[in-house]
C-alpha cells in the first residue's frame, strides 16, 4: 500500500505463508478393559522420552485420580488402580509438555 498527496493509492500484492508444525510425541493411546473393574491398562506408544501425567476426570471435570508417568519413546503399557473410584463415565488424560490426549472410560 502506498499513497502520495495527490491522492493516488498504488497496492502490491505479497502472499504470506503461515504454518504450524504440530509435534505430537504421544503417537498412540488406548485404554482396556473398557469398561473397567479394579485396574486400567493405557497403552501408549511415543516418539521421545518425556515426563508425562495420567488423569482420570468425572464428567463435571472433578479430578479423581493423578499418576505422574515417563514416556520411553517406545510401546509401553501402564496399569493404574481405579478401586474406590464410582462406577460411571469418565476420561483418561495423558498431558505432556505441550500435548494432551483424551479417551473415555467406563468404570463398573
Amino acid at each position: 500500500f502506498g499513497g502520495a498527496a495527490n491522492g493516488n493509492y498504488y497496492f502490491t500484492k505479497e502472499q504470506l505463508v503461515v504454518g504450524v508444525n504440530e509435534i505430537s510425541n504421544i503417537q498412540t493411546f488406548a485404554v482396556y478393559p473398557n469398561p473397567a473393574h479394579d485396574v486400567v491398562r493405557v497403552v501408549l506408544t511415543s516418539k521421545q522420552n518425556e515426563n508425562a501425567n495420567a488423569s482420570i476426570y468425572d464428567l463435571n471435570g472433578r479430578l479423581v485420580r493423578s499418576n505422574e508417568i515417563e514416556l520411553f519413546g517406545s510401546l509401553q503399557t501402564i496399569d493404574m488402580n481405579i478401586n474406590g473410584i464410582a462406577p460411571g463415565v469418565y476420561e483418561l488424560v495423558i498431558r505432556t509438555g505441550n500435548e494432551q490426549k483424551v479417551n473415555k472410560l467406563i468404570i463398573q
